[in-house]
């Protein structure tokens, strides 16, 4: 048996091969045996033969069947996000005393992982950080107000140091294209912290809620936006018959 190369092939893409060892999943050398040229099969017919189960069928299988699923994922994150838009505070006191209770939770199994290792060194500051754990929980769970605002403020101050780290960074480097955004985007952390420090303790009651709300309101976007691409990706997969 003689192997010729097909149609606009370099002799490169030519690799020693068999009938039995040649993988029809892999990827095509579009290599035409003499057997398929006295049968009278094309280079076409030998691609579509290999690539009919590659990604694109894949693709066209999840789209045509569970596109709907995403979209309907986004939808329902959408309107949770819109929810928690409309009442912030209540989701940030919420979310509190979620953060509370896993704080306990996690407290608890610290001081358990530390009695069943307690031959280790480190068995005093394990139970110190779990009661720490426990006792911070607890005081979020019983003070949901306040302990927003506490979580505010860390988030103030962290995007206050975060945001005059990046002005410097690219104040030291304007040899760089693009050290203005970084520089913007600096200044408007900068910004962002000293306003939700100043406007302490009302911006402690709805900041975190805002921030869950934005967050399903995009990862709903999100989902949409990939349940519509999967649906266009098994039409166009489908019309074309790979």
């Amino acid at each position: 048996m003689t192997i010729t190369p097909s149609v606009n092939l370099p002799l490169s893409a030519l690799q020693p091969c068999s009938e039995r060892t040649l993988n029809p999943r892999a990827v095509p050398l579009l290599l035409i045996t003499d057997r398929d040229r006295g049968a009278g099969k094309s280079v076409g017919s030998l691609v579509k033969k290999t690539n009919g189960k590659g990604s694109g069928s894949v693709t066209a299988t999840l789209g045509k069947k569970h596109w709907f699923l995403f979209v309907a994922l986004g939808v329902v994150s959408i309107v949770l996000g819109a929810i928690a838009w409309v009442d912030a505070i209540s989701v940030t006191l919420a979310s509190t005393i979620v953060l509370g209770a896993l704080l306990i939770v996690a407290g608890v199994a610290q001081v358990i992982h530390a009695f069943a290792v307690k031959d280790w060194g480190g068995f005093l500051f394990s139970i110190l950080g779990g009661a720490l754990y426990v006792v911070g929980g607890g005081l979020l769970i019983e003070e949901p107000v306040a302990g927003s605002v506490v979580i505010t403020i860390f988030v103030a101050v962290s995007l206050v140091i975060s945001g005059v780290t990046r002005a410097v960074i690219a104040a030291r480097h304007r040899e760089l294209s693009g050290w203005w955004v970084v520089l913007l985007g600096g200044l408007f952390s900068f910004v962002v912290g000293v306003t939700l420090y100043a406007t302490l303790p009302w911006s402690g009651l709805w900041l975190i809620g805002t921030i869950i709300a934005a967050e399903l309101i995009f990862v709903g976007v999100g989902w949409i936006q990939f349940g519509l691409a999967l649906r266009r990706g098994a039409i166009a997969t489908l019309g074309t018959g790979f």
